[in-house]
């Protein structure tokens, strides 16, 4: 005669399988879950990398942007020094320059020269006058110990150099005086006092004013 046990009796077995079927279902649903879940870490952490991606790109591109504008902002700024440093850069003759000047001078009617200079291009226009004397003098002009100083505030002010003369036997002296500047490169231009300007003046009839302006561009 068999003796049956509790745990090898029909419904012990019944409920054991019960039981296990129940622990499988919940396995799986773990397993799906976790498997669901991992999908969906992964579908987000794909999201973040593209989104840092994207991030990245939009940074980039402003690095860039920002980039460009400094580069322009720096070119503005080397132009505008250059700029300033030309307009601050001595108004010079170079030696080629001054040995022309001096040939045209030696072949020109010689006169009696006075000199001035404009208070717009201080002190450059002072310096490049002053320069213009021993030049006329070793050229065999004669040039008043004072150089002068005059008001360069018209709506076009002087660039460069203006012969001015009061009598017409000084016209032909004083367009040579022009041309020897124009030979060297400098803006020159010529003025014939009107008869009562030249009487205002009466010390400077037969003198030549050659007065120098801004410092051409």
């Amino acid at each position: 005669m068999k003796i049956m046990t509790w745990w090898n009796s029909p419904d012990f077995i019944s409920l054991a399988s019960t039981i296990a079927q129940i622990l499988g279902a919940v396995v799986g649903i773990i397993i799906v879950t976790l498997g669901i879940r991992s999908s969906q870490l992964q579908d987000i952490e794909q999201q973040r990398s593209k989104l840092n991606i994207e991030n990245s790109k939009v940074e980039a591109a402003r690095a860039n942007e920002r980039a460009a504008v400094l580069e322009k902002e720096a070119a503005v700024a080397r132009l505008e020094l250059e700029v300033l440093k030309e307009k601050q850069a001595p108004w010079i003759f170079s030696n080629e320059q001054r040995r022309l000047f001096k040939d045209s001078l030696k072949k020109s009617i010689k006169t009696k020269i006075s000199l001035s200079y404009a208070d717009s291009d201080l002190p450059r226009s002072a310096d490049f006058a002053m320069s213009l004397r021993p030049i006329f003098q070793e050229a065999g002009y004669e040039v008043d110990s004072e150089i002068g100083l005059f008001m360069n505030a018209k709506a076009t002010p002087l660039e460069g150099v203006l012969i001015e003369f009061r009598d017409e036997a000084d016209r032909e002296k004083s367009l040579q005086l022009v041309s020897a500047f124009l030979k060297v490169g400098i803006p020159c231009k010529w003025y014939k006092d009107k008869p009562d300007e030249a009487k205002l003046l009466p010390w400077l009839s037969g003198v030549i004013t050659v007065s120098v302006g801004n410092k051409p561009k």
